[in-house]
Order: structure tokens, then C-alpha cells, then sequence
């Protein structure tokens, strides 16, 4: 255990959600944006090549939110979750692909915003919206830890993931890829949980 309190890297439910209701979650948004890392206007394709949309549809934390709850306990997080961000639809066409990087970098928001201002990402939570039988590549992993020195990163994968309707909940300071898709296109929900600072 380390001093965020983490005893698991992730914690996953495969195929918990119907086909319906990943077609409802895909629905709340329309793809139109290539994705922005960092903030910086010019896609850094190196790191990142996706298309996402942004939704705050109730319906969607109506469904996702309690599965980031259970698997805090159940995962023995326990973190203070006070705020979520809105929830990021993306797509990965052939090419598509997320090196590593981890959603946190420990700093808080600064922010008029009282639902942000002062905390931090604490839980990522991914859902995948199509079946691994729709596309090839695009495989989420996660590494123990990732350095410059360290380019053969222990990767901890999860085979059951692609399984469409799977949801994994994980610690956002967690080192975390998708691997390029080769064919096809695979589908997600991202959603980010806020909370104050680790004490």
C-alpha cells in the first residue's frame, strides 16, 4: 500500500453494461473533435490519436457513477470522490491509440469553479462501448511503473476487458495505455473522479 492508499491498480466488471446501454451512452455525445493533449491546440499524434465528444447527460453518471463507488470500496481505495468531470465519448479508428501516461499528475485545479477548484483526479474510469469482435488492437494496459530507465514496463492487462458493456476503475496517478487499433473501431466513456488533496 502506498501513501494514496492504493492496493489495486484497477478494478473491473466485465460485460456489466447491455449492448443497449452502451448504445445510449455512445448516443449522448456526437464525435466531432480530435482530441487535445495537454491543452496544446496541434494533436500530438505520437502520444495521442483519437476523436472524443464531451457529455454531462445525467443518465450516463445515472449509470456509470455507482460502478466507480462499488469498485472504490470493494477495490479498498476508499478515496474521497466529491466531483466528476464531464464524461469524454471517444473513438479509436485503425491508427488510433493512447501512449502511456497516467490522468493525474498530483496537482489540483485552480478554478472559479467550486466543483474543481482545489482538487484533484483521483479515479479514472473506463467503459468499453464495443465488442472486441469489432475491431483488433486497441487493448488497454496498464504498467507498474514507467520511467526512462525502466522502457520494459511490467504490463498488467486484462483479457476480459474488450469485452463490450466492461467497466475498469483505476487510481489516475496509474501508468496506462491503448495500444493502436489495426482494424476497426473501438468505442469508450471515460469518466474522471475528483476529490481533495491526499493527506
Amino acid at each position: 500500500m502506498d501513501k494514496t492508499g492504493q492496493v489495486n491498480y484497477y478494478y473491473y466488471y466485465p460485460g456489466y453494461f447491455s449492448d443497449e446501454a452502451c448504445e445510449k451512452i455512445f448516443s449522448a455525445v456526437k464525435i466531432k473533435d480530435i482530441a487535445k493533449v495537454d491543452g496544446d491546440q496541434i494533436p500530438k499524434e505520437n502520444l495521442r490519436k483519437t476523436q472524443v465528444g464531451f457529455t454531462s447527460e445525467t443518465f450516463v453518471y445515472d449509470l456509470i457513477c455507482p460502478v466507480i463507488r462499488d469498485a472504490n470500496v470493494r477495490a479498498g481505495w476508499n478515496y474521497d470522490i466529491t466531483w466528476y468531470e464531464p464524461a469524454q465519448i471517444g473513438e479509436y479508428a485503425v491508427g488510433g491509440h493512447y501512449d502511456w501516461h497516467k490522468d493525474s499528475n498530483g496537482l489540483t485545479y485552480k478554478s472559479q469553479d467550486p466543483n474543481f477548484d482545489g482538487k484533484l483526479r483521483k479515479l479514472s474510469c473506463s467503459v468499453i462501448l464495443s465488442d472486441s469482435t469489432e475491431y483488433e488492437g486497441g487493448k488497454f494496459e496498464f504498467a507498474s511503473e514507467l520511467s526512462p530507465n525502466n522502457i520494459k514496463p511490467e504490463i498488467l492487462e486484462n483479457s476480459s476487458y474488450a469485452k463490450k458493456g466492461s467497466v475498469i476503475v483505476f487510481p489516475s496517478h496509474v501508468w496506462h495505455r491503448v495500444t493502436p487499433v489495426t482494424s476497426g473501431l473501438r468505442k469508450s466513456c471515460v469518466i474522471w473522479c475528483l476529490g481533495p488533496p491526499f493527506k
